[in-house]
């Protein structure tokens, strides 16, 4: 990312103060959704600075870094994972595999209409990708394949020998036991507090969150809730976007956007779910701000079989705000929860979809995971 920040500085169109003051607006525009490296790009762009790297062809993945294009690598799938849809009519579709050869191995996202290679795909074939492009997330170097992305699998007499590249299996934990080290898990645990889901509207055309006084009467909706989960060993706040929402309640999008102005059968679903264990799929993402851990759950399961002791859950203060619990909803005095970093009335800037074309390469399918 220095080498970026010193490529714009270079071209003498912005000073240094400038481009950190620009950096930063561009973040709280964006409302976190993209990196610091992300901004860069953007910006860059706008200056009318070339920032990407060189083409690269024929690389080994121990050679892939973040800002290249037109990278083309021979890889073995070592693994699919699920496809996922995103927009108002679930036409958006973004999906990876993750992939390696003798060098190393990391993540390839398809995008769009680039889906067709990956529905084509099965574990352990090999895969010849052609002009993608990279980018870091998290620490992690990922290929994306972009517009001008192709793939041939199983090209005619070329091999990938692979050596224990394959990814760890999820690992199951209890709550107690995430650290911010942690990526993906495998969580089982009691939902002790409810918050209200936050419905925000959105224009069908582009998916993006549309104002006020932006409202055609053309708009469709998407939704987040915060809920606190507790496994005995600690408490933790967990987000669920709109395809999980729909997984926790068994319910259609159809039949969500039918409670966002029925408060009475929203508080009756909320009280439904008090209690409740559930299991899910999480990413563990490190609340800056607060300090705080915090999960992202997807792939959740309403209905796990529940473990043959289940410990008996801590119980998170319920807001102030919020009715109370019905008596016949025991509570379990204990330590308190955290207050949550950013309750869902208070998410504004959090609930903005960037999916559109221009945003493709400003994000990765854990933008989507956190997002939707």
């Amino acid at each position: 990312m220095e080498q970026l920040v010193q490529k714009i500085l270079d071209t003498g169109k912005i000073t240094k103060s400038d481009l950190d003051e620009r950096v930063q607006n561009k973040l709280s525009s964006l409302g976190g959704l993209i990196s610091e490296e992300g901004a860069l790009h953007i910006i860059a762009n706008e200056l009318g600075i070339q920032a990407a790297s060189t083409p690269s062809s024929d690389v080994k993945i121990k050679d892939v870094t973040a800002g290249m294009r037109n990278v083309s690598v021979l890889v073995k799938v070592l693994r699919k994972y699920e496809m996922r849809t995103f927009g108002p009519d679930g036409t958006g579709k973004v999906a990876s595999a993750y992939v390696g050869d003798e060098t190393g191995s990391l993540r390839l996202t398809f995008w769009n209409d680039k889906t067709t290679y990956f529905d084509q795909l099965q574990e352990n074939d090999v895969v010849e990708v052609q002009q993608a492009y990279s980018r870091e997330n998290n620490g992690r170097i990922e290929l994306h394949m972009g517009n001008a992305s192709h793939c041939i699998i199983n090209p005619k007499g070329k091999t990938v020998e692979v050596q224990d590249r394959a990814p760890q299996s999820t690992p199951e934990k209890k709550l107690q036991e995430i650290t911010e080290d942690d990526s993906f898990i495998n969580i089982t645990a009691t939902i002790v507090q409810v918050y209200d889901p936050r419905f925000f509207p959105v224009d069908p055309s582009t998916n993006k969150r549309v104002g006020e006084d932006e409202l055609k009467g053309n708009e469709t909706y998407n939704y987040v809730m915060n809920i606190f989960l507790d496994d005995s060993t600690s408490n933790m706040r967990a987000s669920l976007w709109k395809e999980q929402i729909q997984q926790l309640l068994d319910m259609s999008d159809e039949e969500i956007l039918a409670i966002k102005d029925n408060p009475t059968r929203l508080e009756e679903i909320k009280t439904d779910l008090l209690g409740r264990i559930i299991s899910a799929r999480a990413r563990v993402k490190k609340n800056e701000a607060y300090n705080n851990i915090e999960l992202v759950l997807y792939q959740v399961n309403p209905n796990p079989k529940a473990p043959t002791s289940a410990p008996s859950p801590v119980a998170a203060p319920a807001r102030k705000e919020e009715p109370a619990q019905e008596e016949s909803k025991p509570v379990v005095e204990s330590k308190p929860a955290p207050e949550p970093a950013l309750a869902t009335d208070e998410s504004d800037d959090l609930v903005e979809e960037l999916l559109g074309d221009d945003d493709e390469e400003l994000l990765s399918i854990d933008d989507i995971d956190d997002k939707l």
